[in-house]
């Protein structure tokens, strides 16, 4: 008997996926960030079977007879985490990322263009044309997190990729904006309470002196 987690799936059940993904938080650019940085050697058969389905949907729009895709086995998931990772790290550090050699397909009707597809024969082409298509539309900016990193990590920072909501956003979520908070407080009254110590110290040579 063939295990539920090779089978096929349905192009309903590719459409129902694509559309959750469309409707989370931060949509398919927020799942993109999420898959590039999630940690694929804690994840269960289920979880691998859920994963490679999103995969799956993702390159929907991309299928031309999407009821004879398959989907993309372990391997293949790895190395496209490892693609997509590797793009938006290269956005943030240089403001640019280096695609390789890719056809590029332009779709045109009497109203003019109506897509427009970066096509390679490598199995990431249409992964990486639909990251590459939604991160130009986005108008909303991806950043790295810059809260201090939890404790035991003394010195790094979270640098955790999200899209940012509003101008201005440093943090990837509460949580790491409250651990900002309370280590900036620590700071200003450590150095308050030594510039005060300086100073009585001072204050007590002076009276010594006098």
């Amino acid at each position: 008997m063939p295990s539920p987690f090779e089978a096929k799936p349905s192009v309903e059940e590719l459409q129902a996926v694509a559309k959750r993904i469309a409707g989370q938080a931060g949509g398919p650019v927020g799942w993109a960030l999420e898959f590039a940085q999630r940690d694929l050697g804690a994840m269960t058969a289920g979880d691998w079977y859920n994963l490679r389905l999103e995969l799956a949907a993702w390159r929907l729009p991309f299928s031309e007879r999407p009821e004879t895709e398959s989907l993309p086995s372990e391997d293949e998931t790895r190395r496209l985490q490892r693609r997509f990772a590797t793009i938006v790290a290269g956005l943030l550090r240089d403001g640019q990322v280096p695609l390789g050699r890719y056809d590029i397909s332009l779709s045109v009707n009497s109203r003019g263009a109506t897509g427009m597809t970066l096509k390679s024969p490598s199995m990431e082409g249409p992964y990486v044309t639909r990251l590459m298509l939604i991160l130009f539309e986005n108008p909303r900016r991806i950043r790295a997190c810059v809260a201090p990193a939890p404790r035991g990590q003394e010195g790094k920072t979270c640098w955790r990729w999200f899209l940012a909501s509003r101008v201005g956003q440093a943090y990837c979520s509460r949580r790491c904006q409250s651990r900002a908070s309370t280590q900036a407080f620590r700071r200003e009254h450590h150095r308050t309470r030594h510039g005060k110590k300086t100073k009585d110290a001072a204050r007590r040579r002076r009276t010594k002196g006098a």
